[in-house]
């Protein structure tokens, strides 16, 4: 059987055992590098494209085209992303740009301009 050996801190003269302390830091480091991982792969958040804006019924990054049934009339593709309280109410924002729609009752607004707080 190995013996193991305590040492004493320098700078605040504690006991610790090398072996065992290598070991935590290097469960630790692991532990770590696993949930990093995790988290990173989860934060992944790829956009669905959409046939027809009016279809987003639920929270979510979305994408739409040229193709693309009640897009607004200025842009020929673009990013947006969706909040929703439940499937008939919500708000979508079109990403780069200060325009919004609000749905309420399932009912898509016209596209509306955030309004300046100055």
């Amino acid at each position: 059987m190995t013996e193991i050996r305590s040492v004493a801190d320098s700078v605040d003269k504690k006991t610790y055992y090398p072996q065992t302390h290598y070991q935590a830091v290097i469960d630790f480091a692991k532990g770590c590098k696993n949930v990093i991982d995790e988290k990173y792969i989860k934060s992944l958040i790829k956009p669905k494209y959409v046939k027809d804006l009016h279809s987003i019924k639920e929270s979510g990054l979305f994408y739409f085209d040229e193709n693309t049934q009640n897009k607004p009339a200025q842009l020929d593709n673009g990013f947006i992303q969706a909040v929703f309280s439940d499937e008939n109410n919500g708000a979508a924002k079109l990403l780069t740009t200060i325009n919004y729609y609000e749905i309420k009752n399932a009912v898509w607004s016209e596209l509306q301009a955030v309004k300046s707080l100055i």
